[in-house]
């Protein structure tokens, strides 16, 4: 009887680490079996087998730092052709060629000298990208026809933006204040239109909101301090939320960046946990992947998520200095 207890107790230990390992495989609510796995993390020249000259080299050291590796990312988003990486360290956006194997730093017009305080990156209007400086209280827009960054509206009045997105559907930009726990809609030149939520526990209410994620006529919201996401339509209008505080899975921490991909699964990065969370359309845990260290597949630190067309996951690995790329398949 002992030996069939502890056998049963060994299959279920080895059973839940089976899961929740690195290539974590799940059950969808369609039955099918996906799984992640770890592609390639990115940091520098040297990751793609190119080393930097002698005189590069030397002004690393007389200015200690260099564009051509990743500090402090925060947030990370591709255009299809390059890997745009939100770098605190670096004070701006670092682009990243792989085919290449070039890293530069996009040229900066706006007349504002960025602070380490940059946080969220959204796609706009196709070609061009916007993103948000906390400390600046600013918004600015990254041109992809001339690769220069300028400043989207210098009268706009912001206390924190920290999340952004573009509403395709309502051709909105929506920005999060985190300290006035509400979210300002602007139209497309970055003109005030109305807001969105106050400081609460309820529906549309929100205790320091940080990220927010456009997907398909629906707008997710990290409702950081509340613990739990809150989904909208299009129009502002509410749908459901999710989320508890808690230390195991399926519970929230330290909620960072939000991204969904095609099939509809939610990908949550919580800092804490050092770990992506993976629910499904309704709020329901999934499974997750990633746990504290610097190996691959490892986090410290993790912030911003971004999914492309493809189903690749690309996150920013903060306090590791590195973007690491993972990839969804479906096996089913």
């Amino acid at each position: 009887m002992i030996l069939k207890v502890f056998g049963l107790n060994f299959f279920l230990i080895v059973f839940l680490q089976f899961l929740f390992s690195l290539s974590a495989q799940s059950r969808t609510e369609n039955d099918t079996l996906y799984s992640i796995t770890f592609v390639r993390s990115i940091s520098q020249v040297e990751d793609f087998g190119k080393s930097e000259s002698v005189l590069q080299n030397i002004w690393d050291f007389v200015v200690g730092s260099s564009n051509s590796r990743l500090l402090k990312p925060v947030d990370v988003i591709t255009n299809g052709k390059k890997i745009l990486v939100l770098d605190q360290g670096n004070k701006g956006i670092i682009s990243i060629d792989t085919a290449d194997a070039e890293f530069d730093m996009i040229e900066n017009e706006s007349g504002f000298e960025f602070t380490p305080s940059t946080v969220s990156i959204c796609n706009f209007n196709n070609n061009d990208f916007l993103f948000t400086d906390s400390y600046l209280n600013k918004i600015f827009l990254f041109d992809s026809d001339d690769e220069k960054i300028k400043l989207l509206n210098d009268e706009l009045e912001l206390n924190q933006p920290t999340g952004i997105l573009y509403n395709q559907a309502q051709n909105e930009i929506w920005v999060v204040e985190t300290k006035n726990h509400l979210i300002k809609v602007l139209d497309s030149k970055g003109n005030y239109l109305r807001s969105i939520g106050k400081r609460g526990t309820g529906n549309l209410e929100f205790n320091f909101p940080t990220f927010i994620h456009y997907d398909t006529g629906k707008i997710y919201i990290v409702d950081a301090m509340n613990f739990r996401i809150q989904i909208l339509d299009s129009k502002g209008d509410f749908i459901n939320s999710f989320g508890k505080a808690g230390d195991a899975s399926g519970y929230f921490a330290s909620i960072k960046g939000i991204s969904v991909d095609n099939s509809g699964k939610i990908y949550i990065v919580d800092g804490l946990f050092n770990a992506v969370q993976i629910f499904d359309s309704n709020g329901n845990f999934l499974s997750y992947f990633g746990s504290k260290g610097s190996e691959p597949g490892k986090f410290l630190l993790p912030v911003g998520i971004y999914i492309d067309a493809e189903d690749n996951i690309y996150v920013a690995d903060s306090y590791n200095s590195r973007i690491q790329i993972f990839k969804k398949k479906n096996n089913g």
